[in-house]
């Protein structure tokens, strides 16, 4: 543990001295799908401060949308609640920094423990993934969620070690509830894909799939309780809502774009390259000439020493092919298994095979040098050669490091949040209304707009705007006396005086997980509305996402239950040490 706490922190310095133009850009915001998320943390912050409540319901955006349960919703992680003494753009860089240091800790990891090289060519691969253009690229544009596929590393490293050691199965959970309360609904299951790819290349024996087969089940229980305060409500949103492809079966990566995605250095991400369907942005993985020589290399050298990674290789590549023939892998996970139904750019896999790109760079430096030293029986042309190809692998990383450094430099360039007074009652529209849309969580309003647009399915709800009352009788037959809300509840007075009941409009767009205290709550013309009957109610509507009291339940039992078992686990092996030495 210390040794991965040095490694991180070592990370974490890398990390800053890249990201140090995102840093040195404050305050300026981020710009593309940086502001979409920027925007998020706002919302997750405005409730907690003026309100005291957990943001569940997001009512600036898109006229009322679900927000603990939105897919790619980034303030359910625990960093986000770590940092919130923190401004929101001090929060953004956190969120980029600790994932990049992450990325480097566990390519350190797995380069030092599992494909055993030294320190510098483990060093050389740590960097490379950790600061690969790839991810860069697709960062710095902005999409923040992302930033988990910074943690395949950790996970191939726990996964592997999970046969062996139930710790590793159940540290291995842990990062993934981690991932599933971060919002990261692509580098999830992209990197279960792969995982489980690389699960099965080491089944050789029926002792050995027991034994893998443990380690999953023990990861997927972990991963599934603990994160369950957040998996069991976006469980329910898949379930009740399907989110459309606009480009289904023509995800394919042609060989001519994938030369282009490794050599092109270009920043123009928004041109479409070889008639792909994505701008360049979502392909972009660049490493260079010597880049690419040096991953060819290590991938021979790879194959009698890590034979496995190669495999492994080899399997992304093929899934970030997209749908290249009828029955490709991609093609039949995105037409029949859950969740990848749901999703598109299969290109996206280049994020997670920049990690065995990576080692393959770190094993062309120390087994390069030992071939040259078998070839030549010369210890100082040995010595020579790797001193060339460790520079180069150096030159090779800096290049990938400067191209990512002038995309950073690139999006970071928004205006800074304006200095805006917050309005007293929360309502759409009305004079003064914020231009920018990231301020409208601070200025307590919401627009008429929609940035989230990607998991959206009311936002057509006819809400009205101006600091009115944010309720109204859908006719004459009741009187709303008295209304008030805040980001997740209305509470309303109402007379309702028709025998037959009434029904009462709030200005939101509806969602199922709205409950009232009285009457039903249901949709009218896609707007929020609850049916009433006759008599005098106070009525309060809150919104709680379906199960989410069971998963508090379900992550609480199993935080306490994972706690326990690390504490009597270490016992255990105390107990062993001791009775162990007392034999000897």
């Amino acid at each position: 543990m210390l040794r991965a706490l040095l490694v991180f922190l070592c990370g974490v310095i890398v990390s800053l001295l890249v990201w140090w133009p995102m840093l040195a850009s404050y305050p300026k915001t981020p710009e593309l799908d940086g502001r979409l998320f920027f925007f998020q943390l706002e919302i997750g912050r405005a409730p907690l401060f003026r309100y005291h409540e957990l943001s569940l319901w997001n009512p600036f955006d898109c006229r009322g949308v679900p927000f603990w349960d939105y897919p790619e919703n980034v303030t359910g992680s625990p960093l986000f609640f770590l940092t919130l003494p923190f401004k929101a753009i001090v929060q953004y860089y956190a969120f980029i920094i600790v994932h990049c240091a992450l990325g480097f800790t566990g390519t350190w990891l797995l380069a030092r423990d599992d494909v055993k090289l030294d320190r510098p060519a483990a060093f050389v691969a740590a960097a490379a993934f950790a600061l690969s253009a790839s991810l860069t690229f697709q960062v710095a544009g902005g999409h923040i969620p992302f930033v988990g596929f910074w943690d395949f590393p950790l996970l191939l490293f726990l996964w592997r070690a999970g046969e062996r050691d139930i710790r590793a199965a159940v540290g291995l959970g842990i990062l993934y509830s981690w991932m599933i309360y971060h919002g990261a609904t692509y580098p999830t299951p992209f990197c279960t894909a792969g995982l489980i790819a690389e699960g099965l290349l080491r089944i050789r024996s029926p002792r050995r799939f027991l034994a893998i087969a443990r380690a999953g089940v023990l990861t997927a229980v972990t991963a599934i309780t603990l994160s369950a305060a957040r998996l069991l409500p976006l469980i329910d949103q898949f379930r009740s809502h399907v989110r459309p492809n606009p480009y289904p079966d023509v995800d394919a990566v042609s060989l001519k774009t994938v030369w282009a995605m490794f050599t092109l250095r270009t920043l123009d991400w928004s041109s479409h390259i070889n008639g792909q369907e994505y701008v360049w942005n979502e392909y972009t993985a660049y490493v260079g000439l010597a880049g690419v020589a040096l991953v060819a290399l290590g991938a021979v050298l790879a194959l009698s020493r890590a034979p496995w990674l190669v495999a492994l290789a080899l399997a992304l590549f093929v899934l970030m092919l997209g749908h290249f023939a009828e029955y490709a892998p991609w093609s039949v996970l995105n037409h029949h298994v859950f969740p990848y139904t749901s999703m598109r750019v299969p290109s996206r896999f280049r994020l997670m095979l920049a990690l065995p790109m990576a080692l393959f760079i770190g094993i062309a430096v120390e087994e390069g040098t030992k071939l040259v030293r078998r070839l030549t029986g010369s210890g100082k042309i040995a010595d020579g050669a790797r001193t060339f190809l460790l520079g180069l692998a150096l030159i090779s990383v800096g290049d990938a490091v400067g191209f990512g450094i002038s995309k950073i430099q690139m999006h970071f360039n928004g205006a800074p949040l304006s200095a805006i007074p917050s309005s007293p009652n929360f309502h759409y529209g009305g004079a003064g209304l914020a231009s920018d849309f990231i301020d409208l969580p601070r200025q307590n309003r919401g627009w008429l707009g929609c940035r989230g647009y990607e998991w959206v399915f009311h936002s057509n709800a006819p809400v009205w705007q101006g600091d009115v009352p944010q309720a109204k009788a859908a006719d004459a037959g009741a009187v709303v006396e008295h209304t008030s809300r805040t980001q997740n509840t209305f509470t309303l007075d109402v007379d309702v005086t028709n025998e037959q009941g009434a029904r009462v409009l709030l200005n939101s767009g509806y969602e199922v997980g709205w409950h009232s205290s009285v009457g039903t709550v249901v949709e009218d013309n896609d707007l929020l509305a609850v049916d009433l009957p006759r008599g005098k109610h106070q009525v309060r509507l809150d919104y709680r996402p379906a199960k989410l009291t069971l998963g508090l339940v379900m992550s609480g039992v199993a935080a306490t239950g994972i706690v326990a078992f690390f504490i009597l686990h270490a016992r255990w092996r105390r107990r062993r040490r001791a009775t162990v030495r007392r034999s000897a």
